[in-house]
């Protein structure tokens, strides 16, 4: 890997909103160091893959060096998946599970405030029919 940079790193990180700084905190590493294995020119060793696997919710073996010439496969959420998929897949099971919540929240609301505009409609007509009653 050593040369060629670490696109993954750079998109996990920029993904994130994170600096070069943030993530070699988060790695516990200086920002050279870091700097030096997002471009490539020192591999990540095991120790460092596993923290950046806990950074970004994603498998230890993306970050590894691995022979460009092989495809890489895992398994991961008991579905194969290629590397490139299996981040935008897990991405998507958690924005649609976050999208059912909301949606989810919203329908409980409308039926609440459906509910409450009916007893003010009720209580409203209470009060006209006082109202026009007492005249």
């Amino acid at each position: 890997m050593a040369g060629n940079g670490h696109p993954i790193l750079y998109t996990f990180r920029t993904h994130r909103n994170l600096t070069q700084e943030d993530v070699a905190g988060e790695l516990q590493i200086s920002p050279g160091e870091y700097e030096a294995i997002e471009a490539g020119a020192e591999n990540v060793d095991h120790n460092i893959a596993q923290k950046l696997s806990q950074l970004y919710n994603a498998p230890t073996v993306l970050f590894l060096p691995a022979n460009p010439s092989s495809q890489l496969n895992f398994e991961y959420t008991n579905t194969t998946f290629n590397s490139s998929n299996a981040y935008v897949h897990n991405l998507y099971q958690n924005d649609t599970r976050v999208i059912e919540m909301l949606m989810t929240a919203k329908e409980e609301e409308i039926r609440l405030l459906k509910k409450e505009i009916k007893r003010l409609q009720d209580q409203n007509n209470q009060l006209l029919v006082r109202l026009l009653g007492k005249k």
